[in-house]
């Protein structure tokens, strides 16, 4: 009876220690931010392990950050498309995103600005689908849930971390994505779902979190990540290389083959990184490999290295905010390379009367 009554005396003692903490958390998050650890710009997603929130309106890498009603870093779009407008769909990760940058100043909203005042027969909409963090899986649920848009273009944006990110996430998703099935195992779920319920109810946890985050676990994992993008370029033949390339490039041609199922043309864009400026472009070799999947496939590419490479060497710096991610001025000149792309395939449209319809 006395061991029961220990047990639920320290029961008791810890629950009311666990309800101060979380007291004093909420007390901290209210008089520094003003709000009880609201507004988180991630919610959990069943098949993608996690998407943009709807309708959030925030801040994120530094920036304003508002989402529509699809959870897309965009304005308000309508399911019905209006009559003479046609919409590219732009998939991707924190480049397409425009991490570091407005909404208004990433590429895809560059594209539309410019397709808009250049070419008078159509309107256009270049919806951008992009979450930051996004692996080659993800992008291929973005672009399969984007289709109930009717786009008449897709543009599919590839940077070397989608090549060499997903083998690690695979292993921390589960099993369940180490074959390629892009579904995470039942325990994965549970705690990404469980850690997104306690992010956004737990002032203990959101600190616990924060606390972390100022030890700089990030941006030792960004550091780790450039120099795992390297080994692309210095360990091509690897073992874990050669798998990475696999896990990547099986996802790559799930997404060009539900365009081509749809009958929609697609373009890659293929985005480097910074350290690839200082290399001779025969050393491009990721580049090099995504140039032979679009031959390959038959599509469009946008190889922005080599754009780069032709460029004034602190022109092409410049359009860079850091390691891979762009400047409005490295945004814009990405709009300038895919425009003349999408011009074709409006020409091409009209001669054939009608094909974009």
């Amino acid at each position: 009876m006395r061991l029961i009554k220990n047990i639920l005396f320290s029961v008791i003692v810890a629950s009311l220690f666990l309800i101060a903490i979380e007291l004093a958390s909420h007390l901290y998050f209210f008089i520094r931010y003003h709000k009880v650890y609201s507004g988180k710009i991630f919610e959990y997603d069943v098949e993608k392990a996690y998407r943009l929130r709807t309708n959030y309106s925030g801040s994120f890498a530094g920036k304003p950050v508002r989402t529509n009603r699809f959870g897309y870093r965009d304005y308000d779009i309508s399911l019905e498309k209006p009559e003479s407008t046609l919409r590219v769909l732009a998939v991707g990760d924190s480049i397409t995103f425009g991490d570091g940058v407005l909404g208004e100043e990433a590429y895809p909203k560059q594209l539309e600005n410019m397709l808009n005042s250049r070419i008078k027969e159509f309107r256009f909409n270049v919806i951008n689908t992009a979450t930051p963090g996004n692996l080659p899986f993800q992008e291929y649920y973005d672009l399969k849930r984007g289709l109930k848009f009717k786009p008449d273009i897709v543009i599919i944006q590839f940077t070397l971390n989608d090549i060499v990110r997903p083998s690690m996430a695979y292993r921390m998703y589960g099993e369940g994505m180490g074959g390629c099935s892009g579904v995470a195992g039942l325990n994965s779920k549970v705690l990404i779902r469980a850690d997104d319920y306690l992010d956004n109810h737990s002032a203990f946890y959101s600190s616990l979190k924060s606390l972390l985050i100022r030890f700089k676990i990030i941006e030792r994992y960004m550091i780790q990540e450039t120099d795992i993008s390297e080994d692309l370029v210095y360990r091509r033949n690897d073992p874990e290389i050669s798998k990475a390339w696999s896990e990547c490039l099986f996802w790559a041609q799930k997404k060009v083959d539900l365009c081509k199922e749809k009958g929609i043309p697609c373009i890659l864009l293929i985005s480097p990184y910074k350290f690839q400026l200082d290399l001779s472009y025969d050393q491009a070799y990721p580049q090099k490999e995504l140039r032979e999947f679009a031959a390959k496939n038959k599509i469009e590419c946008v190889d922005l290295l080599y754009n780069l490479k032709k460029t004034a060497r602190k022109v092409s710096e410049s359009y860079f905010l850091d390691q891979n991610h762009y400047s409005s001025q490295g945004h814009a000149f990405i709009a300038t390379l895919i425009y003349p792309l999408i011009e074709k395939y409006v020409q091409e449209s009209n001669k054939l009367k009608g094909s974009f319809y």
